[in-house]
């Protein structure tokens, strides 16, 4: 079960009726546990310690983009991208049972986290981002590395999933 004692704020109200079972994917390693949301925050909570660290909690306002990302050939997965005081675009990408329940935490972490339709939307305008950065990298205001960084991730590519990121 979720432990509602690492809610920090009695203010915080929790959105989702039941903890959500989901895998925690880091290269190489897929750690189950169990993911909840409130009016604040989202928290995942593994099953299984493996640091001193025994949960995530992260405030909508640290989160700076949403990704879907298909994982074991499913659109079961979603990387979320945030920060922190220590670093900037720190990632959680956690997979899901179904891509309802991903679609469901989607939208209410889009809402939640007062973001804009983010750059993975490929059909309807990431063509207009490409040639942006394209303009840029061709005109040397972005390195190679964060070019490279947004096509992959413009393809669906994540470097927490390797059988996802061949380049």
């Amino acid at each position: 079960k979720f432990d509602y004692t690492h809610i920090e704020s009695i203010h915080e109200k929790c959105l989702l009726k039941d903890e959500l079972k989901v895998n925690r994917i880091i290269p190489l390693i897929e750690i189950p546990g169990l993911f909840m949301v409130t009016n604040e925050k989202l928290y995942y909570q593994p099953i299984y310690v493996l640091k001193s660290k025994k949960f995530k909690a992260i405030p909508f306002n640290l989160i700076t983009n949403l990704y879907k990302r298909r994982i074991k050939l499913m659109e079961v997965g979603l990387e979320i991208i945030y920060n922190t005081e220590k670093m900037k675009g720190k990632t959680l990408l956690i997979e899901f049972e179904t891509n309802k329940i991903r679609e469901f935490i989607y939208d209410l972490l889009l809402d939640k986290a007062s973001l804009d339709v983010n750059i993975n939307d490929i059909k309807n305008k990431n063509s207009i981002k490409i040639i942006d950065m394209i303009k840029k990298w061709t005109n040397r205001e972005i390195s190679n590395f964060d070019y490279l960084l947004f096509l992959n991730s413009a393809a669906n590519r994540t470097r927490n999933h390797l059988s996802q990121y061949p380049i």
